[in-house]
């Protein structure tokens, strides 16, 4: 589609871009799928599985892509193996479908690739997929300590 054809200027500036999420650990509420396998020109054998997710309390989606199949079985393997985690990061123990995490959650780091322009999920082979947390944690009590300045303040 050819966009030359379109004025935008003409939308005025109250269509600010929303402000830049910040590198961290979010909540990533599963938020569908891709129902055709992602394929590769460079790998006929190639099958990924693309999820998307909404980050934490955000309107932002970003999605992740786990290798199913490729001619390099150990490619495949580090996909799979990090769908698994995650999947049992969600409490999903028995994968059947991508359906299967349909109203589930898990916990992972986002940060930008490395031109600074899209965000994506660090998720390390799978090493960085969480549970998430029914309650944030809480700080421990600290005991105040009496001071003899405190005994002697007069009522």
């Amino acid at each position: 589609m050819d966009l030359s054809n379109y004025d935008f200027d003409d939308l005025g500036s109250d269509l600010e871009s929303a402000p830049k999420l910040e590198p961290g650990i979010y909540d990533l509420h599963f938020a569908g799928f891709q129902d055709e396998p992602v394929t590769s020109a460079n790998d006929e054998n190639y099958r990924g599985l693309k999820l998307m997710f909404t980050i934490g309390e955000t309107n932002r989606q970003i999605s992740h892509l786990f290798t199913m199949e490729s001619s390099t079985e150990r490619h495949a393997k580090m996909g799979r193996g990090s769908l698994k985690r995650m999947a049992s990061a969600m409490g999903v123990y028995k994968i059947t479908h991508p359906d299967d995490f349909m109203d589930k959650s898990v916990r992972a780091p986002i940060r930008y690739d490395k031109n600074d322009k899209y965000l994506e999920i660090d998720e390390n082979f799978g090493k960085n997929w969480e549970p998430v947390s029914s309650k944030a944690p809480t700080p421990a009590p600290t005991e105040k300590k009496s001071t003899l300045e405190d005994d002697e303040i007069p009522f």
